[in-house]
């Protein structure tokens, strides 16, 4: 589960991920992450990072008939998790 929708009758709707069991598809998968470490001040203890992800993957075209709402607007998406230390 990615996010949680409330309307305003306490209705709740999911935005939710899928990992295919059947590979990556044909899209071209690319990712880049820029982090500034010039700027990395601590601060009460802690240190905000800042950074820019990057998709810089290909779509292709769904074919037709794959799913019944194969729209862009929900299929045109990657979830990357992120993972840092120090």
């Amino acid at each position: 589960m990615v996010d949680i929708h409330q309307n305003k009758d306490g209705i709740l709707s999911y935005t939710l991920a899928v990992l295919s069991l059947d590979g990556s598809g044909p899209q071209k998968r690319g990712v880049s992450v820029n982090v500034q470490p010039s700027k990395l001040v601590v601060k009460k203890s802690l240190i905000p990072v800042t950074f820019r992800l990057r998709n810089n993957g290909q779509t292709v075209p769904l074919p037709t008939g794959l799913h019944p709402s194969a729209l862009a607007q929900h299929f045109d998406y990657d979830l990357y998790r992120l993972e840092a230390s120090v």
